[in-house]
C-alpha cells in the first residue's frame, strides 16, 4: 500500500502577491474614493488559503489512516474462522509483538531469517498408514509476526478428515472446499513468502521453526513438495528445520511440552480458542520464543537442533 504524498504547497511557500486587504475594513475620510473598488479577488484568495490548509490537514489524516491500516494484520485472510477465533488470533499477535517490544530473548544468527511454521492435517502420521494430507498451512516471520501467510487447502474428493482431527482443529471438508486453495497454490505461497523474507533480511540461511517439526511438519511438507513435483530455486538452497519440541524436552523444565501446555504455563489466562489453527499456533510459538518464559530456547539454533530441508527438489 503506497503512501499519499502531498502535491500542495502551504500558503507560506507561495510567491508573495499584492498585499491583501482585509475583507472588512473601517474607512477613513481619505479612503472615501476607494469604496467602489471590486474586492472579490481578496475574498477568493482568502478562501483559497483556507481550502489549501484544510486540504493539507485532510491529506495528513489520510496518510495517518493509511499507515495505521498497513500496521493491521491481514486477518481477513484467515478463512473459515469464527469471530471468537479471529479475536483470539489477534490477541496472540498482540502478545507476540509485546514480547518483542519488551525485549526479545530470541538469539537469531545474523545471517539468517526465522519463520515459524505450522500445519493442520486430516489426521495423525502413523507407521504403516497412509500419511495425512495438509488442510491448513501457515508461516509467520519471527522478527515481525504481522508478516504471515495462512490458508486452508482443498482436499482430493476421495480424502476425508478424521473425526478426531475435526474435534481438535475445528476444520471440516466443507470449509476446505469453500475457502481452500489447491495444494500446489498453498506450497507456492509458502515458497514466495520464504523468498520475500530472504530478500527483506538479506539472509543466507532460513530456519523454519515448528513444534514437532522432525516427526510431523517437515515430513508432511516434504511429501507435499514431492507429490507436486515442486522444483527448487537457488535462493532456497540453505533452508533448515528447527524442532522447538525437541528443544523443550531437552530443557527438562516442563512436565508437558505441547505447545498448548507451554502457553498455559508461560502466559496464564491466554485465550486458547484459536489454538490448533495453523496461524494461531505459529503466533503462539513466536510469543514463546521471544519471551523465553518457557525457559528453553537459548539453544534453539544450535546446529544439533537443525536439519537440512531438501523438500524443494525432486530426487
Amino acid at each position: 500500500m503506497g503512501h499519499i504524498t502531498s502535491a500542495m504547497s502551504s500558503s507560506s511557500d507561495t510567491a508573495p502577491s499584492e498585499t491583501k486587504r482585509p475583507v472588512f475594513e473601517v474607512e477613513g475620510p481619505e479612503e472615501e474614493e476607494e469604496r467602489n473598488i471590486d474586492r472579490t479577488n481578496d475574498v477568493i484568495m482568502d478562501l483559497g488559503d483556507l481550502d489549501e490548509e484544510e486540504g493539507e490537514e485532510e491529506e495528513e489524516e489520510e496518510e495517518e489512516t493509511e499507515e495505521e491500516e498497513e500496521k493491521k494484520p491481514r486477518l481477513d485472510s484467515i478463512r473459515g474462522m469464527t469471530a471468537h477465533q479471529t479475536a483470539s488470533v489477534q490477541n496472540l499477535l498482540d502478545l507476540a509483538e509485546q514480547q518483542i517490544k519488551t525485549g526479545s530473548n530470541a538469539h537469531v544468527p545474523n545471517d539468517a531469517c526465522v519463520i515459524a511454521v505450522d500445519l493442520e492435517t486430516t489426521g495423525l502420521l502413523l507407521p504403516g498408514k497412509e500419511p495425512p494430507r495438509i488442510i491448513e498451512l501457515a508461516a509467520v516471520s519471527l522478527s515481525n509476526p504481522s508478516e504471515f501467510i495462512s490458508c486452508l487447502v482443498k482436499l482430493p474428493e476421495d480424502v476425508t478428515i478424521h473425526p478426531k482431527a475435526k474435534q481438535v482443529n475445528k476444520i471440516d471438508e466443507k470449509m476446505c472446499a469453500e475457502f481452500g486453495k489447491s495444494e500446489i497454490e498453498a506450497l507456492l505461497d509458502f515458497v514466495v513468502f520464504i523468498q520475500d523474507q530472504i530478500k527483506k533480511h538479506g539472509a543466507t540461511k532460513v530456519y523454519l521453526v515448528a513444534h514437532n517439526a522432525f516427526e510431523f511438519d517437515a515430513v508432511l511438507l516434504t511429501q507435499a513438495f514431492y507429490r507436486q513435483r515442486f522444483q527448487t530455486t537457488p535462493e532456497l538452497a540453505q533452508v533448515f528445520w528447527v524442532d522447538s519440541l525437541v528443544v523443550a524436552r531437552e530443557s527438562g523444565h516442563h512436565k508437558m511440552n505441547s505447545l498448548g501446555a507451554l502457553m498455559k504455563t508461560s502466559f496464564p489466562g491466554f485465550d486458547s480458542a484459536s489454538m490448533h489453527r495453523a496461524l494461531a499456533d505459529c503466533l503462539a510459538l513466536c510469543a514463546l520464543v521471544h519471551s523465553n518464559r518457557a525457559n528453553m530456547f537459548g539453544s534453539l539454533f544450535f546446529e544439533k537442533n537443525t536439519k537440512k530441508f531438501d523438500g524443494f527438489s525432486v530426487k
